[in-house]
């Protein structure tokens, strides 16, 4: 099979393959949760979801417990996998409100919306500058460059800030920039028919929740054990 062919999937099969996946390759407790569901909200929105846990799957595996590295305003993340860690990132932010924290070596920047837009619907806003690019996150806004959402390996420069963001994005042509009303757009056609994965990411991302699944027994089967993730595909 080739990178072209898709699979149809729901979001709640996405959701609880990335949460079996994360968990497999070794996620910390809870933190599986917090990061599939962060990459239902990207893929639902267009912002390439899947391709991101794929990517991070390696990370968390060799991240293990390790925390990120602080010093000052500048966290140093080596790579390490923000699908995992966004809550903790995002809430380093909101607790330096109005300061510039440097997350460096992030390996996925678009992985801290979901997280930011968590805390923009209890009225915190976010301005993330990465790579020449820039994304905000307010209550019922979020617009992004749309070669943000492209963006790998960046440093990333967010200041979060309790209300309305102290400034607002550069002036940039509209058709260059994803804002709310397309990602929503996009995110309803995503609940209502669902969502077209890449084979490939599809694939790797059930082998990895396969890890976790227990050898299939007379009593295991009774139990609900030894099923595939998804067994239509």
């Amino acid at each position: 099979m080739n990178g072209a062919e898709r699979v149809h999937v729901s979001l709640a099969e996405l959701r609880t393959a990335a949460s079996r996946a994360l968990h497999g390759a070794g996620a910390p407790a809870g933190t599986e949760r917090d990061g599939a569901r962060s990459a239902v909200w990207l893929e639902s929105r267009g912002l390439r979801g899947a391709v991101a846990l794929v990517s991070e799957l390696g990370a968390v595996a060799d991240a293990g417990n390790r925390p990120p590295s602080f010093v000052g305003n500048r966290v140093d993340l080596a790579g390490g996998p923000i699908l995992i860690w966004g809550s903790t990132l995002i809430e380093t932010a909101m607790l330096a409100a109005g300061t510039a924290i440097v997350f460096a070596g992030c390996r996925t920047p678009r992985v801290l919306l979901p997280e930011a837009a968590v805390q923009a619907g209890h009225g915190w806003s976010f301005r993330l500058e990465a790579g020449g690019c820039e994304a905000l996150v307010a209550a019922g806004e979020t617009t992004l460059d749309r070669s943000f959402a492209e963006l790998d390996a960046a440093d990333v420069r967010l200041i979060a800030a309790e209300g309305p963001p102290t400034t607002a994005l550069s002036p940039a042509p509209s058709r260059s920039r994803l804002a709310t009303p397309e990602l929503e757009s996009r995110h309803a056609a995503s609940l209502a028919r669902g969502l077209r994965l890449g084979m490939d990411d599809w694939r790797a991302i059930r082998e990895a929740a396969g890890r976790i699944l227990v050898p299939a027994t007379e009593r295991s089967r009774s139990r609900g054990a030894g099923a595939e993730v998804d067994d239509n595909v």
